[in-house]
């Protein structure tokens, strides 16, 4: 079996874009879920260290979309524990990164399908970082 490799894509609105991100996703639990994750924080952390107070982050993952949202206050709140199971949510580790980036940038999280451009090439540049793995 073939040893899993996972990428993280973030495209700026056009090719060439400077701040675009194409670059393998390690670790030991490679999820798309992760990677998602990853890649939401890597657009954060470049509009903070660029001083790019709003920010509008397009993704096609809905449960991005929802935790940003609307669910991470909940679970900072229940100590980082799912309110209806009362276990530890998923990719706390991420979360928790996530979460003390965003008190820096004002992040819009809006899901977009996966036939807009934008998420096209975005999934185009995860691919490429998965490939340099």
């Amino acid at each position: 079996m073939g040893l899993r490799k996972s990428g993280i894509g973030v495209y700026w609105g056009r090719d060439n874009h400077p701040l675009n991100v194409s670059i393998p996703h390690g670790g030991s639990k490679l999820t798309s879920s992760r990677a998602e994750i990853a890649a939401s924080h890597a657009a954060i952390l470049l509009a903070k260290a660029f001083k790019i107070e709003k920010l509008l982050l397009h993704t096609d993952s809905d449960t991005l979309v929802k935790s940003c949202n609307h669910w991470l206050p909940m679970w900072q709140h229940n100590d980082w524990k799912s309110r209806s199971t009362n276990r530890p949510i998923l990719n706390q580790d991420m979360w928790k990164k996530l979460t003390e980036d965003l008190l820096h940038v004002l992040v819009d999280f809006h899901h977009s399908s996966d036939c807009i451009e934008g998420i096209k090439k975005a999934h185009k540049l995860a691919q490429e970082g998965a490939n340099a793995s």
